[in-house]
């Protein structure tokens, strides 16, 4: 072997310790936006209506951020699904704290301030997942 293909296959074991390193960081920062998104509405009772989407992204976002390597589409829908996922757990222990908002952008908007937060959700973790996979298609 030589000293090429020694430094080669060392930089290919070191890249996924520093693949969940990163995602360990961007799965941390989601939890505390949904702590903090909690938190803030619990204590306020308002309904801070970007913070679903924000949530939905950040896993993507930060990774994409953080992450030097070529990680491919599965990855990108596993972000979008585990962003989606924060937003649910989020909601979840709003309604668990009977703490759960009531005011949307539109009046009498069907579904409420759930369907908004789950619609919002959703275009959060497209938007993240536009992020991670067009710096990935760039090679980034």
């Amino acid at each position: 072997m030589t000293k090429r293909q020694a430094r080669k296959r060392e930089g290919l074991a070191k890249q996924p310790s520093a693949y969940w390193g990163s995602l360990s960081i961007a799965l941390s920062v989601a939890a505390l936006l949904v702590l903090l998104w909690v938190g803030m509405t619990v204590r306020s009772g308002l309904n801070y209506h970007l913070f679903p989407a924000v949530i939905a992204a950040a896993p993507a976002a930060v990774l994409n951020l953080l992450s030097g390597s070529a990680s491919g589409r599965t990855r990108a829908l596993v972000m979008m699904a585990t962003g989606i996922a924060f937003v649910a757990g989020g909601w979840a222990v709003l309604e668990a704290l009977a703490s759960a908002p009531t005011a949307t952008f539109v009046d009498n908007q069907p579904g409420g301030a759930r369907a908004e937060a789950v619609v919002l959700a959703i275009v959060g973790a497209f938007v993240g997942r536009r992020l991670f996979v067009d710096r990935q298609a760039k090679g980034d």
